[in-house]
């Protein structure tokens, strides 16, 4: 549970940074996604380890509804609308998304190796 309030709030922070200097999810977000991805996977508990790899997509994609602004391409304001241009954006091209998850699935299988030993 603490790991998914911190990478909550680590991505509602960088979010918010991003949000006020510019359009959209950029760099600041980036660095403090993967960063915070790799923070949760390295201090989480054990039996926390399934719900810590399945958190970067649920993590970014309600980081990216709240703070993606123009750059999901939605074409109406409304709720349903920009949730499928959310899932398209995550699907089409999300390197952070996708480089969050090897972190995290890395970290994961390092802990879990090394405490085999």
């Amino acid at each position: 549970m603490a790991a998914a309030v911190l990478l909550v709030a680590i991505g509602l922070a960088a979010g918010a940074i991003d949000a006020t200097t510019g359009s959209g999810l950029r760099t600041t977000f980036a660095i403090f996604f993967v960063t915070g991805c790799a923070l949760v996977a390295a201090l989480g508990r054990a039996q926390d380890r399934l719900a810590i790899l399945v958190m970067p997509p649920l993590v970014y994609a309600a980081v990216s509804v709240v703070f993606g602004g123009d750059d999901t391409g939605a074409t109406r304001p409304s709720l349903w609308n920009h949730l499928l241009a959310v899932v398209s954006t995550l699907i089409t091209g999300a390197p952070v998304l996708l480089l969050a998850t090897g972190v995290v699935v890395l970290v994961t299988l390092v802990r879990g190796t090394s405490r085999r030993y």
